[in-house]
């Protein structure tokens, strides 16, 4: 089977722009879709990158076209990891399984908490803790749509203070 050569891939704006429109009827859930609605962020993990690549959906070994709607944007992370499968239903299926990079990072905290929680002997209430971090959220800003990692860090920063300060024994 020939390879398509690349130069014949699509612009990553028309990438970009097809998943705007079709995002949704093609299968991205919610967050995926989310992060498809920013040119520089990745739609897998919602990374921001100024150097999202062009991945295809069926890779060009396995048949795959240099139509629009073969391809999708993703870090270089996220890209290396995508399966490589002959059915266009196996990349969004694996995209749409990935953690976000909210939900690893709130992941990260509550391995941290449960690992502080059992030194220390203390409950900290889950609905609580979404609840913080909701408020906190609420009063953050965001540059060209996005949170900047210095506003998570924030964010995580004062959000443990008060867990922590709220915790009981």
């Amino acid at each position: 089977m020939a390879v398509v050569p690349r130069q014949n891939a699509p612009s990553k704006k028309k990438i970009w722009q097809y998943w705007i429109d079709n995002g949704i009827q093609r299968g991205l859930d919610d967050t995926r879709y989310d992060n498809a609605c920013d040119l520089n962020v990745c739609v897998c993990c919602g990374r921001e990158s100024s150097k999202l690549e062009r991945a295809h959906i069926i890779p060009h070994s396995l048949g795959g076209s240099n139509d629009v709607s073969n391809y999708i944007l993703l870090c270089n992370k996220c890209h290396r990891e995508s399966p490589d499968i002959a059915n266009e239903s196996a990349l969004i299926e694996w995209m749409n399984e990935q953690p976000s990079e909210m939900e690893s990072m709130l992941r990260l905290i509550q391995q941290e908490m449960d690992k502080y929680n059992k030194e220390t002997q203390m409950t900290i209430n889950e609905i609580l803790i979404k609840e913080i971090f909701s408020e906190l959220f609420k009063k953050a800003g965001a540059h060209g749509g996005r949170i900047s990692d210095a506003t998570k860090v924030y964010i995580v920063r004062e959000a443990l203070k008060k867990i922590f300060s709220q915790a009981t024994l």
